[in-house]
């Protein structure tokens, strides 16, 4: 191969983004060209138990069901692990909004974020699927269902 050739494959390869994760990883996110954080379904049950989030099973299922397996654009541009819009009235950690679904600073935050609606809307001894249906968590008719298949 003629030098001229292998210098425009070596820029041609340059262009194409490359990410290696480590093993177990699911989803990255790119912050800047040169920052990108990694996030796993790990660091997620260690921030449902870190903010002793309520019926850690379904919740966990709904990161899953929300971000499509921590894939999603919302997931990783708004660093939004649980589709949580921006709240008008109650407590929040998000710090805006963009695509209609609320911002993060991290995606420990969209955790704490589920933590703060938890504990304003729900209310003890309630069945959490009942709960979800009447804050119409989602639009979608088979969500509960969707979350039963996931757990």
């Amino acid at each position: 191969m003629c030098s001229s050739m292998r210098r425009l494959l070596i820029f041609l390869l340059l262009l194409i983004p490359v990410s290696i994760a480590p093993a177990g990883i699911k989803s990255f996110t790119i912050i800047a060209p040169d920052l990108i954080v990694y996030i796993s379904m790990t660091d997620v049950d260690i921030w449902l138990s870190e903010f002793d989030i309520q019926y850690r099973n379904i919740v966990r299922a709904q990161v899953i069901l929300e971000t499509g397996h921590l894939t999603s654009y919302i997931c990783k541009v708004n660093k939004n692990l649980i589709g949580m819009r921006y709240p008008k009235v109650r407590p929040t950690t998000a710090t805006g909004s963009h695509e209609g679904h609320a911002v993060y600073d991290s995606f420990r935050a969209s955790i704490e974020d589920y933590y703060l609606w938890q504990k304003t809307f729900y209310k003890d001894k309630e069945d959490y699927f009942a709960f979800l249906r009447r804050m119409q968590y989602a639009t979608d008719g088979s969500y509960v269902n969707k979350l039963k298949t996931l757990m």
